[in-house]
């Protein structure tokens, strides 16, 4: 393929606000699929005049395609505020209080949804882990680990969260985050690492080869393939997972039908069993793997 167009159309996606922000690297591979997925699209990058390209409905199409993908997993989840501001910035002046870390949170849609009811939340998910001491694992996480202020709140002595996200920029100001705190609390240990968990390969990162009390995967599982959803959940080595679906429509309309009859088939045949909770906009299920019986003579 032609590189110098690829890159033209990269440059063009990303004067969307919202995309603003996404590496250049994973702006490309979505414009690759969509290419790829389609002979006529292959043929027009291979003949193109870089000159006139920007002009043609072709070229417009590639990039109404991919953007529509990238808001739709990454885009629609953050607010104009995000892009007004200096997070690590921001770190320097922060106290580690509630209030203060909420105000972070307001950055991020999902967390920002989440303010209400994130005490309780938290409450909930340490009485469920029912350890004082947790390993927890986040999948696509957004911003979601700025609350682990809170588990400290609800009595966890200490704790070690891994997170991982799509973006380089986003991973950046976890790390940032992570080291503030940590430095603050001397029980608190935290990474972020840069991954895509809709890529099948996924599963061979580092991150699936450890332990953990708990996972989390929130806002996740309806955008990518549930043939890989699957996947992960086969792949992490934990006893409890939280799984969290929307409640509303991306025009943020109520659905009508909010529980996920196919995941709750797919827990029961992955060996789990599930309470499901739902919170303002958000069904989270709560699964724990089953316990084989052995039969003893």
């Amino acid at each position: 393929m032609n590189f110098e167009i690829l890159n033209l159309i990269v440059v063009e996606i990303k004067k969307k606000k919202q995309l603003s922000k996404l590496d250049d690297s994973i702006v490309l591979e979505k414009v690759k699929l969509v290419i790829n997925s389609d002979k006529k699209l292959i043929q027009f990058i291979e003949s193109a005049n870089i000159d006139k390209i920007s002009k043609s409905k072709l070229f417009k199409q590639i990039v109404k395609l991919v953007r529509n993908d990238l808001n739709r997993i990454y885009g629609q989840f953050f607010v104009p505020a995000f892009f007004k501001t200096n997070f690590s910035e921001q770190l320097l002046s922060f106290d580690f209080t509630n209030s203060s870390v909420k105000d972070l949170m307001k950055l991020h849609l999902s967390t920002k949804e989440r303010i209400k009811f994130y005490d309780s939340l938290i409450s909930e998910l340490v009485d469920f882990v029912s350890k004082s001491d947790i390993k927890l694992l986040d999948l696509a996480s957004g911003y979601n680990p700025l609350s682990s202020i809170f588990y400290f709140d609800c009595g966890v002595k200490s704790l070690d969260y891994s997170a991982c996200e799509l973006n380089k920029t986003d991973v950046s100001n976890l790390n940032d985050f992570f080291d503030v705190f940590s430095s603050k609390n001397k029980k608190f240990k935290g990474q972020a690492h840069v991954l895509d968990i809709s890529d099948f390969d996924s599963v061979s990162h580092k991150l699936f080869k450890q332990k953990y009390d708990l996972v989390l995967i929130w806002k996740t599982f309806d955008l990518i393939d549930k043939k890989q959803a699957e996947q992960i959940i086969n792949n992490l080595n934990c006893a409890k997972l939280v799984i969290s679906f929307s409640t509303k429509t991306l025009k943020n309309q109520n659905m009508k039908v909010k529980r996920r009859g196919g995941f709750q088939r797919m827990f029961n045949r992955l060996g789990f069993e599930y309470v499901a909770r739902e919170y303002e906009n958000e069904l989270f299920y709560f699964l724990t793997r089953k316990m084989i019986k052995l039969n003893v003579e």
